[in-house]
């Protein structure tokens, strides 16, 4: 059971890829789940938007999609992280690439956890959750 960084169609150099992994493991553990396979897979807005028409049936860009395969409490998965959207929301939302990096995938990871955001009450519940897991990736817990 391993979180794994992969690139698709794109370069990209993830700085800090093992606090990365243990924050991840330490939101998904906090919850009483366990970590299973976890695929975060940066790519460009072009593949991205492709993921979004082919499997959701959604024409419009994104900035992250997630594949859900976790069972039984382990929390497995593909998060897709369209890089080209996240810089234009740290931009948009005032944020440093890396923060909205974070905040994009946590988004993905929590969306595996069983948190949803279609309704007004998932989107509240979600955007919580998000902060409170990055305020334990800035106080250094991994």
């Amino acid at each position: 059971m391993a979180i794994f960084f992969h690139n698709e169609g794109i370069q990209f150099d993830l700085k800090r890829k093992r606090e990365y992994k243990n924050w991840i493991n330490k939101v998904i553990s906090y919850r009483d789940l366990k970590p299973g396979d976890i695929n975060i897979i940066f790519t460009s807005a072009p593949r991205l938007l492709q993921i979004n028409r082919d499997f959701l049936k959604h024409n419009y860009d994104t900035d992250v999609i997630t594949f859900d395969y976790s069972e039984y409490g382990i929390i497995s998965g593909d998060v897709f992280v369209g890089l080209e959207q996240v810089k234009k929301n740290s931009i948009i939302f005032g944020n440093d690439f890396e923060m909205e990096l974070s905040r994009v995938m946590i988004h993905g990871i929590l969306h595996l956890m069983g948190y949803r955001d279609a309704t007004d009450g998932e989107k509240e519940k979600m955007h919580e959750m998000e902060e409170w897991a990055l305020k334990l990736q800035d106080q250094g817990i991994s």
